[in-house]
């Protein structure tokens, strides 16, 4: 067991560590309806902040349904543990769902920019001054310097 997850239930019974792992995954849930909403407002500022909150969340709740499986005999024997499971798993089916949709969102707004950049680069070379230049043969060639997008990953 860790230290971040014995910290967080130190000598309680099964049922406390389901409520830490029902906490986490309700800041989790909080974090993301936060986002979403901050992805159609297009605040860049607010999702840029909640990615590093994000992941730490995501691991540490990894890591407490991973203990919880490894223990697993130990939250079913106890009634109360065994409800706030249920709960759990309610709580993590509505984590999956708005997860999707925040990549979804995600990936939306990343195609729009792109979409975007591509837009100003064809406009920039249809406006941008052609090039001429001799060839080889002494015939006179036209083109244009052409606009380049760098590959960039997120």
């Amino acid at each position: 067991m860790t230290t971040a997850y014995n910290a967080a239930t130190p000598g309680q019974g099964p049922a406390a560590e389901v409520l830490a792992a029902r906490r986490t995954c309700r800041e989790l849930l909080a974090i993301l309806i936060e986002e979403n909403q901050g992805i159609a407002r297009h605040d860049v500022k607010l999702i840029d902040e909640k990615l590093t909150h994000k992941r730490r969340l995501t691991l540490r709740l990894e890591q407490m349904l991973a203990e919880m499986k490894q223990k697993g005999s130990l939250w079913k024997d106890d009634p109360a543990a065994r409800q706030q499971v249920v709960l759990l798993g309610e709580e993590l089916a509505e984590f999956q769902t708005l997860a999707r949709q925040n990549a979804m969102l995600l990936k939306a707004a990343h195609q729009l920019r792109a979409d975007l950049v591509m837009a100003i680069r064809d406009t920039v070379d249809a406006q941008a001054p052609r090039v001429q230049t001799y060839g080889a043969n002494g015939v006179l060639n036209t083109g244009s310097g052409g606009t380049r997008l760098l590959a960039t990953s997120i």
